[in-house]
């Protein structure tokens, strides 16, 4: 194609947009007003805030402001360069510092034709534009007159003035003066406007008993002023009535809210009139010479609401400048598509033969699509087909493997039959025919070896299902953080620890394998409770930006010495505070590179330490192939035979406690109660329903054996049943499970078991484990009950700090008898109305825990009262015995004597 035939219209558009470009839409001339501001504080910042939310109605003015800092020579300057520059402003407003110094440049600005505004405070010339400002003069009468109505006269007025040549502070003086007459004693202090400067000069005072009233020119002296009185003489000071002018918000305002000021009288800023009467100058409108401004008693009837408006002004203010950046963008944005309109139109009439070509190209593109798409048709079929396949493929390997996981899990059950009894067979290889008793060490390694087949396939199913392969699922970041922290909140209750969540993320949603994450936060936290002491704190803190979810466990724990801080995340590193097996973090680790993450560990500056870890969001870091890695199996068997005089003893002994065997499995569960009833007395269920029944009914079993797996109620939901019933809370639990791994077991102990072991078990360890538990339960018991019959009993708020559910009920039943210590009607059937059980297994809650009948437990308890009452000295024996629920001082006398050995009189030396 011709390249010249589109030289002509090409040519044209561009000297079109060219010229369309040049063009510039007409604005209104900006307005520059310069403002000459003789120094900085609270009353001038009003005033320059009251400029600029009016200048803010005017889009075209633009305010510059000068400050002199109440310098004189540095205002002259000021305002010859904002008069005498190349480009002078069109509107100058001064606010001088002192009359005289700023009149003849003032003057000179007036001359040079540029409308000139004073503002607050006057010149030494009639020379201006217009002239702003408050009637100092009637303020000061102002000032009189509230005087006159609050003190008597006679009282002595210390007025403390500004700079003595300033117009405003010799007005007020003479306004005051003229109300107040010769009725009152006025004394004059100079502050020149700043409160440091005021605050000195009433310090230097010698006294303070006679001022009745401080009159200062602004809020800030006033303020000042009863600061220093209050140092040195605070009862003067209270006293004292402080009075100040300007009642400016932030300052005078809040000051007669809470009482530092008694009144202010209302100096406006003038700044809002100024910058109309600016406008109305240079639109020509006719404006009076001087404006004065009203003014106001200012007290704690009005402040408040001054104060309301004061606030709603500013938000007003803030508005009108969001909705002005707003009007200003939308002009820029209108200001481009109208310059852009015109420079589409020329690119369309460019493109127009372009489109030609493109239309004759398309044609030609068409049927070679037409032929791409018919060879593309017969790739998809075919591909549709191999999908198919591989799906049907993929199915049945998946049903394969579930199938032999299942099966697995079943051959579990009978392998614990067939190796337990084995290895108690070979233990007596002494009494054995050596070619029986190789062949039973034949039997048992083939046993072992199917074991670890088993095992095998178990392990890869659980690469399958959990541990290399992520299994993606879409969660909301603070909603699974607390649900993770669910299962620390009653640990954080009992330790006293501060536990918080906090989540800057919004809760964003993530894409991640949930269950490795939550085992990562789990050991997370696991590690947190453990190293920080009681009544510390742990915080969880979740935050996201647009790639990347960063979530912080931090801890207020001893911390982590800074040499083995590079080392934590290696296989097998352990603290020397960490009795574990140092794989925790590495798994973390293992986990975190899993999903392309990042996890780290620093010391806080503050103690503790903080574990913080990085995850991508979405699912782009997934683009490349996950490695499966194997991983070992989480069941280990327990080999070896118990040897020892005192495991054999203990293993051998007859004991009374009774079990409660729970297992459907009809071969384990004779096994199981042929094995332990040779040492203990047996209770079978089928089930966790049938187990809670028989618990109910039979006080006398001491602990329950129970499978996990079971039909209408498992092992775990049981378990969970028992913990949370008073009459069978003291139970211990021992889970036995065919189902293997750490989570599975920390859902067992997350339900309150007390032991958890896998199939196949051997029978010596679980013996070993149930008399282990017993033994624990009764020296803990005798403990307690030693302490009892001794007279040491342990306090409620001492055993409140022992964690479990016995422990609970421990404190409520001690809180009891110490409320009910000198009621002499009470007896154990009123203390198990009050613990609401039955005497049945009120009794069998306080032989399990405290090892003693529950009267035998009331009757120790008033002597241990009585006990300590004696120890005080301060009541006789008979009043002691009606304190403590005795009825008569012959039989608390041999009560006492039964248990501490001497009588009342006796222990007193009386």
């Amino acid at each position: 194609m011709n390249l010249r035939f589109y030289r002509a219209p090409l040519l044209a558009a561009l000297t079109l947009l060219t010229s369309a470009c040049r063009e510039e839409s007409a604005e209104p001339k900006e307005i520059v007003i310069g403002f000459s501001q003789c120094c900085s504080d609270v009353f001038r910042e009003a005033m320059l805030f009251d400029m600029q939310i009016e200048s803010a109605n005017y889009p075209n003015v633009r305010l510059v402001v000068r400050n002199a800092d109440y310098d004189n020579e540095l205002q002259r300057q000021q305002v010859a360069e904002l008069t005498r520059s190349a480009d002078p402003v069109d509107v100058l407003i001064v606010s001088p510092n002192e009359a005289e110094p700023l009149t003849d440049v003032t003057v000179d600005a007036y001359l040079r034709g540029i409308p000139t505004i004073i503002l607050d405070r006057m010149i030494n010339s009639d020379q201006y534009s217009v002239a702003i400002g408050a009637d100092n003069y009637q303020i000061g009468r102002t000032a009189g007159r509230y005087i006159r109505q609050h003190l008597p006269p006679g009282s002595r007025i210390l007025e403390i003035w500004g700079i003595p040549g300033s117009t405003p502070a010799v007005e007020r003086h003479n306004g005051l003066l003229s109300t107040l007459g010769d009725s009152y004693r006025v004394d004059s202090v100079h502050g020149e406007w700043q409160p440091n400067i005021a605050a000195e000069r009433i310090a230097r005072l010698e006294s303070y008993d006679d001022i009745d009233c401080i009159f200062a020119h602004n809020d800030v002296m006033a303020l000042a002023a009863r600061e220093a009185i209050m140092r040195r003489d605070s009862i003067s000071g209270r006293r004292i009535r402080y009075l100040g002018i300007d009642a400016t918000y932030g300052v005078g305002l809040e000051a007669i809210v809470d009482g530092r000021l008694d009144a202010s009288f209302l100096y406006p800023t003038g700044g809002a009139t100024a910058i109309r009467k600016a406008v109305e100058l240079l639109q020509g409108v006719p404006v009076e010479k001087n404006v004065r401004l009203n003014t106001a008693t200012i007290d704690r009837s009005n402040a408040q609401t001054l104060i309301a408006q004061a606030q709603q002004m500013e938000d007003y203010q803030r508005r009108i400048n969001r909705q002005r950046e707003e009007l200003n963008a939308l002009s820029v944005r209108f200001d481009y598509l109208q310059n852009s309109s015109l420079a589409i139109f020329c690119l369309t009439a460019l493109l127009i033969p372009i489109l030609i070509y493109a239309l004759y190209a398309n044609r030609k593109i068409r049927q070679k699509n037409r032929e791409l798409h018919e060879t593309n048709a017969q790739i998809e079929f075919q591909r549709r087909e191999l999908t198919l396949k591989n799906a049907q493929l993929e199915r049945a390997s998946t049903s394969k493997l579930r199938f032999f996981t299942n099966i697995s899990h079943e051959i579990r059950t009978p392998v614990s039959l067939i190796i337990n009894p084995l290895q108690q067979i070979t233990r007596q290889g002494n009494i054995l025919p050596a070619p029986v008793y190789e062949t039973l060490k034949l039997i048992i390694r083939n046993a072992d070896r199917l074991l670890k087949m088993v095992n095998r396939i178990l392990d890869v199913s659980r690469m399958e299902d959990q541990s290399e392969v992520l299994i993606l699922t879409e969660i909301r970041i603070a909603d699974f953080l607390r649900d993770v922290g669910r299962c620390f909140e009653p640990l954080a209750q009992t330790r006293k620890i501060r536990f918080t969540l906090q989540d800057h993320s919004g809760n964003a949603p993530l894409t991640i394998d949930a269950d490795k994450i939550e085992l990562i936060f789990m050991n997370l936290l696991s590690n947190a409770f453990r190293f920080t002491p009681d009544g510390g704190e742990i915080t969880v803190r979740s935050t996201c930006d647009r790639d990347w979810v960063t979530i912080e466990v931090e801890d207020s724990g001893c911390g982590i010495p800074p040499e083995r801080l590079p080392h934590i995340f290696k296989r097998f590193f352990t603290d020397d505070r960490n009795p574990g097996t140092g794989v925790g973090l590495h798994l973390c680790r293992e986990i975190t590179e899993l999903h392309h993450g990042e996890i780290s560990a620093e010391n806080r500056p503050e103690g503790g330490t903080r574990m913080r870890l990085r995850l991508q969001r979405g699912t782009a870091y997934l683009a490349d192939r996950t490695v499966i890695k194997e991983s070992p199996s989480a069941l280990r068997e327990a080999k070896g035979r118990s040897d020892g005089s005192l495991v054999s003893a203990k293993l051998q002994q007859r004991r009374s406690e009774k079990l409660l065997i729970v297992e459907d499995n009809a071969d384990i569960r004779e096994y199981l109660r042929r094995e332990l009833g040779k040492s203990f007395p047996i209770e079978t269920a089928t089930n966790g329903a049938e187990a809670l029944r028989l618990l109910r009914l039979d006080p006398k079993v001491s602990l329950v054996v129970s499978d996990v797996m079971m039909p209408d109620m498992d092992g775990l939901e049981m378990t969970r049943e028992i913990r949370n019933d008073q009459r069978l809370s003291h139970l211990p639990v021992i889970l036995l499970t065919a189902l293997c791994g750490e989570r599975n077991q920390l859902q067992g102990m997350a339900q309150g078991a007390d032991a958890y072991i896998q199939k196949p078990f051997n029978i010596d360890l679980l013996h070993m484990q149930i008399v282990t538990l017993l033994d624990d339960r009764e020296r803990m018991r005798r403990s307690l009950g030693s302490r009892i019959q001794e007279g040491n009993y342990l306090p409620p708020s001492e055993v409140a700090q022992i964690v479990g559910f016995d422990e609970q009920f421990r404190t409520r039943l001690l809180e009891l008898l110490e409320k009910r210590a000198a009621d002499s009607s009470f007896s154990t059937t009123d203390l198990s109305r009050e613990l609401n059980l039955s005497r049945v297994h009120l009794y069998r809650k306080t032989k399990e825990l405290f090892g003693t009948a529950p009267s035998e437990l009331i009757r120790n308890f008033r002597l241990n009262k009585a006990l300590a009452l004696l120890e005080q000295r301060q009541w006789t024996v008979s009043e002691i015995t009606y304190r403590t629920g005795f009825t008569s001082p012959s039989y608390f006398s041999k009560c006492f004597k039964a248990l501490y050995g001497k009588t009342p009189s006796e222990y007193t030396g009386e």
